[in-house]
């Protein structure tokens, strides 16, 4: 068999090689504060040292230099400052029970207050979470899992402690929020059978 010159031979598809993109240098300058904003901002952030999801709770106050203040020691989320900005209410991680509870507490870290104490013994639901005030503040509405296993909607009063719960079906809400009015509650409603929407 003669030989066959090199440049004759068939020869394979060429392969793309994947390429590391190029690392971007640490910097320890974080991002500027906005500006232009009043009032307080109720935030949660920070290192999650316990792996849970649950953060550190703090404010930043636009009236006074755009500063952050830490409130209290817990760790929480799903954070909501109170119609009269001094004073918010939160989804506590419980750790003896590990699941999940409601706080409040002052913007200075006083007069902490766990509002399962209010409805204790008027009905058994578990892992309260996601609180809102009421703009006059006279009721918190939340989420927690009924007896059944569904996540509904339940309604606080701070004036009597009396419990409402506002849904009862097998959907699945989250992340109330109420109208400025006090009269309605938006909620985010996932059905069984897969559907989500806006209620």
């Amino acid at each position: 068999v003669p030989p066959t010159a090199t440049s004759a031979r068939a020869t394979l598809e060429p392969e793309w090689t994947a390429t590391a993109p190029p690392t971007l240098e640490a910097t320890t300058a974080s991002l500027p504060p906005p500006t232009g904003l009043t009032g307080i901002l109720a935030v949660w952030g920070g290192r999650d040292m316990e792996n849970s999801g649950f953060l550190p709770l703090g404010y930043y106050n636009f009236d006074s230099g755009n500063t952050y203040t830490r409130i209290g020691e817990d760790v929480g989320r799903d954070i909501r400052l109170g119609p009269s900005g001094q004073r918010v209410v939160y989804t506590r991680y419980d750790r003896l029970l590990f699941g999940t509870t409601i706080d409040a507490v002052n913007l200075n870290g006083q007069q902490i207050e766990s509002l399962a104490d209010r409805w204790r013994g008027q009905m058994t639901i578990q892992y309260p979470q996601m609180p809102d005030f009421s703009p006059d503040g006279t009721f918190v509405v939340f989420i927690a899992t009924d007896s059944t296993g569904h996540d509904q909607i339940y309604r606080l009063s701070l004036v009597d402690n009396s419990l409402l719960n506002l849904t009862n079906d097998t959907a699945n809400y989250s992340f109330p929020d109420i109208s400025p009015d006090g009269q309605q509650i938006i909620v985010v409603r996932t059905d069984e059978q897969g559907g989500t929407g806006t209620d």
